[in-house]
């Protein structure tokens, strides 16, 4: 209809032909601009959209791996609790050597895990995205926790080196 317009107004001899045509081309260069603009809104959106997507995948697998870590101290910081009744050297040399697979093992696969819990805690603070909502384990209390843990351990050797040092 715009090139029928135009064609007409010029088969008419209308004497602001030029002025029309001047005008159409200005709606329509205006036109494209807003769909290039609205394009690249859009992207726009949609990166971010995406970006939020991702820090939010990244909430919840910090919320998930805080929470086993967090059950795994609570089960560690019992276990090192727990009180023991030996009645020979050989009993508290069996604890100790179990007590040194557990350093050994256990406490290397858990500090393995702190690292890597601790590692995607820094990529969302990095991402300005320090709020979890799907967690209340915050990285300042799984650290405060795993360190109860680090001194628990010590404390767990002391005692078994002075229930040795009963029992000779």
């Amino acid at each position: 209809m715009n090139a029928c317009c135009s064609s007409s107004s010029s088969e008419l001899n209308y004497h602001r032909v030029d002025a029309v045509t001047e005008r159409k081309q200005g709606i329509h260069d205006r036109f494209d601009q807003l769909r290039d603009l609205s394009a690249e809104r859009k992207a726009r959106i949609q990166a971010a959209i995406e970006e939020q997507q991702r820090l939010d995948s990244m909430r919840v697998d910090y919320a998930k791996r805080a929470a086993l870590f967090n059950n795994w101290m609570d089960n560690v910081m019992d276990d090192l609790d727990e009180s023991f009744k030996c009645h020979t050297i050989r009993d508290v040399e069996e604890l100790k050597a179990q007590f040194e697979e557990f350093k050994d093992t256990t406490l290397k696969e858990g500090n393995d895990s702190y690292e890597s819990l601790n590692d995607l805690a820094q990529q969302l603070a990095q991402a300005s995205t320090a709020d979890n909502p799907y967690t209340s384990h915050t990285p300042t209390s799984v650290y405060e926790k795993w360190c109860k843990v680090l001194e628990k351990v010590p404390q767990r050797e002391a005692a078994l080196e002075n229930e040795l040092q009963t029992q000779t």
